[in-house]
């Protein structure tokens, strides 16, 4: 799990803070790979008054969705955690 995903969510409104989540799940992929393990964490999303859970829910999917065909070549599972 990156801590950059507290300062730059995929659930953010402006594109290219989700942008650079994408980046950076990217590059945790990277990681597993070198690491040899087979997944890694992401926290997708944060809700807050600005953005409402529906929103968060729908733009964090996306930015998901977008990296899963290079989790899947790279066989590394991405799991997904709330921020508690």
């Amino acid at each position: 799990m990156s801590p950059q995903h507290c300062i730059g969510p995929p659930s953010s409104a402006d594109p290219k803070v989700r942008d650079q989540a994408l980046r950076i799940i990217e590059r945790q992929i990277q990681a597993a790979v070198l690491l040899g393990t087979d997944a890694v964490l992401v926290v997708p999303g944060l809700v807050k008054e600005q953005t409402p859970y529906y929103q968060a829910y729908s733009l964090s999917v996306e930015v998901l969705q977008q990296a899963a065909p290079k989790a899947a070549a790279a066989n590394v599972k991405i799991g997904c955690s709330d921020t508690s």
